[in-house]
């Protein structure tokens, strides 16, 4: 069974830190510290968090009176643990993990993302059954961060992108001094990783997604080149790729509905 431990949060990390643009650290450096004194959010911070999140609701984001903002993310700053990002799930597009996303940039310390490829990636790695919601996947996000010493935007980075490059067999990156990746996989894995397999992970390994690039400029981490996982171990970028066995392009989208769901 794999153990999310330091070396496997280190790693995956600073492989997103790589590439995360310049948005990220501006929300969290300056706009959450100001919203989180100030006591609640401007509507162009609001505007700006949730489109780091998920540009896609970009329409019904905007569509809030700027009142309805500042008060309803008043409230949620002011409530109880429990009830903050439910509260802020009654401004028009703000699901949980938009909800959180908006916790997560005023109080970094606190709150974490409730993003689909962290969640899933905690699933993957037996540290979380997927029960309970946003509070109970906080408590499991905080014992983690505890127990190897890290904080929660760290970890939260670690699983996301693990996620990204679609769950590699081998737990850590390689070393970017040219060790072969697979030397870490146990030989009855290595005998499964077909050689299709191997060439996808190589080439996510070594030409990592761009998280800020010209296709994504504003950062979004959900706008960032598609790199989905089919199976544990196999991924496509852009759009298709074919199974170990040949034959026409397999693709596979998750639908993030029910955990945005999710309270």
């Amino acid at each position: 069974m794999a153990v999310v431990n330091s070396r496997f949060v280190t790693a995956w990390a600073a492989e997103y830190e790589r590439h995360m643009g310049l948005v990220e650290p501006w929300l969290l450096g300056d706009v959450g510290p100001v919203a989180a004194s100030r006591g609640f959010y401007e509507p162009d911070e609001f505007v700006a968090i949730a489109r780091w999140e998920t540009p896609r609701s970009k329409k019904l984001i905007a569509a809030n009176p700027e009142s309805d903002v500042r008060e309803v993310t008043r409230m949620a700053f002011a409530a109880s643990e429990q009830l903050q990002h439910r509260l802020l799930t009654v401004l028009s597009g703000v699901h949980v993990r938009t909800a959180t996303a908006l916790l997560t940039v005023a109080f970094p310390e606190h709150h974490t993302v409730l993003d689909i490829r962290s969640t899933e990636a905690l699933l993957r790695l037996k540290e979380w059954d997927g029960h309970g919601g946003y509070p109970a996947y906080l408590v499991v996000c905080r014992a983690i961060a505890k127990r190897l010493k890290v904080d929660l935007r760290t970890l939260d980075r670690a699983l996301w992108q693990w996620s990204k490059v679609g769950y590699p067999p081998p737990i850590f990156p390689p070393d970017r001094g040219g060790s072969d990746w697979r030397a870490s996989v146990p030989s009855a894995a290595r005998r499964n990783i077909s050689h299709w397999q191997t060439l996808q992970l190589e080439r996510l390994m070594h030409f990592p997604p761009q998280l800020n690039s010209p296709q994504n400029p504003a950062g979004s981490r959900e706008a960032s080149p598609r790199v989905t996982p089919i199976s544990p171990g196999v991924a496509y970028v852009g759009g298709a790729a074919r199974a170990s066995s040949g034959g026409k392009p397999k693709t596979a989208r998750a639908s993030s509905s029910h955990w945005d769901s999710w309270s």
